[in-house]
């Protein structure tokens, strides 16, 4: 008994200074636990301020808002019209501020999100080098025209049909639903630089999730010339 109670100190010694390590490990792994979950709050917040950003664009950006080839035509054959040509989007996608946003949505945004944000951008690019084509041939060579605008038509379809399956698949996001991008097949014309003048979405998953690039054409000169 003696021993026990010479010893008792010490093992109340002991069991004080493990209780206490033991509390340092949980408030460190308390602390770890608060951060990430700051964190996670915090990235989520950009990515939902991204998505409401992105909906607005696919709104701003809707190719059936803007002038059809014959109101283009219009435009930039007008007396007054400026000297640099006629811009066939309402917003500069090179400027800064488009540039910040490409940057939040490659950020934040998911692998499906970002690569239907790509293929949207590829088919208003399509749209693009298709009205400069009906432009130029507005006048000169009617045939051409209408084959042309046929192919238009199919555009404005693929850049819808793309807006929707980016839409969503935000919504599905928002909602913490788990969606996998439909199969898509694309056509993407010798010479236009990546853009996408057809599109179409299939049963089955889309597993190529790498972003589209494509050129755009940008402004429509004034005064345009005859077709080759």
């Amino acid at each position: 008994m003696s021993g026990l109670a010479q010893a008792l100190p010490y093992i109340s010694q002991a069991a004080t200074l493990s209780i206490a390590a033991a509390s340092v490990a949980f408030s460190r792994k308390s602390s770890r636990e608060v951060q990430r979950r700051e964190v996670s709050t915090k990235t989520w917040e950009k990515r939902t301020d991204t998505y409401t950003q992105i909906l607005r664009e696919l709104s701003d950006l809707d190719p059936t808002s803007l002038p059809t080839p014959e109101g283009f035509h219009e435009r930039a054959t007008a007396a007054d019209v400026a000297t640099e040509g006629v811009p066939l989007l309402p917003k500069d996608l090179d400027s800064d501020d488009w540039k910040d946003f490409r940057a939040r949505v490659e950020a934040f945004s998911s692998e499906e999100v970002r690569y239907l944000f790509s293929l949207w951008l590829a088919c208003l690019s399509g749209w693009t080098w298709l009205t400069m084509k009906c432009v130029i041939h507005f006048k000169s060579d009617r045939h051409k025209f209408e084959l042309a605008k046929n192919e238009l038509d199919a555009s404005y379809e693929s850049v819808y049909a793309a807006r929707m399956e980016l839409t969503e698949q935000i919504r599905a996001e928002l909602n913490f639903g788990h969606r996998a991008v439909r199969k898509v097949t694309v056509a993407s014309p010798e010479g236009f630089m990546g853009a996408v003048t057809e599109v179409e979405f299939q049963p089955g998953r889309q597993t190529d999730l790498r972003p589209i690039s494509a050129a755009r054409m940008v402004l429509l000169r004034a005064n345009p010339g005859q077709a080759d």
